[in-house]
């Protein structure tokens, strides 16, 4: 309910996730609704008394349209320099191994599916928007909704290990690696402006009109590789 609150496309997540309870637990779904009204009903509240209606006009779905480049606006959630969730915390990438190793053990459950379909779900919405580059916002604004699935399945790597232990060396080896890896990428988006100047120099890369979202796929400006503040590049281009 209050992952609702933060963000309206969530709402997947309250549908599936609410019908999976009705299903799989079918005596805690009273008590699961009524904690769950103790965050919706006061939004709701909260809502009408400012706008009249019990959601907000955030929550109207005019985002949601038919985006002309949504495959390529699904990849660029994926794998662009830009924008993409395994460019920017690559140890990501173990979450879907962690999968398989589940599904490889015939452990897999309803729940796996259910959080898969969402994650589908999620990927196809946020690509179908009018402003799928997300704004002024470094790395996967849209797609930051899904890591609790992601690491939900990154667990499934200590519970269903390979069974050969040179195979789990080196992907334990590897995980480190990309580990270490986004680490230092989320540190750089966080602390360093030439990777948040990213947004505006040498253009607004939002700016669907003036097609500058082509930058998102450009890969000789990586935003996180980035060394010069926007202010540098002005004195760069002055002298």
């Amino acid at each position: 309910a209050f992952a609702l609150v933060i963000r309206p496309t969530n709402a997947l997540f309250v549908l599936f996730i609410t019908l999976y309870v009705a299903v799989r637990y079918r005596k805690q779904i009273v008590p699961y609704l009524f904690f769950a009204s103790l965050v919706a009903v006061p939004f709701m509240i909260f809502n009408y008394s400012v706008y009249g209606e019990i959601l907000a006009p955030y929550y109207r779905g005019s985002k949601f349209v038919a985006n002309p480049d949504f495959f390529r606006a699904l990849f660029a959630n994926l794998i662009s320099p830009g924008r993409g969730l395994f460019l920017f915390s690559p140890f990501l990438l173990f979450s879907f191994v962690g999968l398989f190793l589940k599904t490889a053990a015939r452990k897999a459950d309803l729940l796996d599916g259910v959080l898969l379909l969402i994650f589908v779900l999620h990927l196809c919405l946020v690509s179908s928007f009018w402003n799928w580059t997300a704004g002024a916002s470094i790395g996967y604004r849209f797609m930051v909704d899904m890591l609790p699935i992601l690491c939900y399945w990154l667990v499934n790597l200590f519970l269903y290990p390979p069974a050969r232990p040179q195979v789990r060396w080196a992907g334990a080896a590897l995980f480190g690696v990309l580990l270490a890896a986004s680490v230092w990428i989320q540190w750089r988006a966080a602390n360093d402006a030439a990777v948040r100047d990213y947004n505006r120099w040498p253009n607004f890369v939002y700016d669907l009109r003036a097609g500058n979202d082509a930058r998102i796929w450009d890969w000789s400006d990586i935003p996180y590789l980035r060394t010069k503040t926007y202010e540098e590049y002005k004195k760069q281009s002055a002298s």
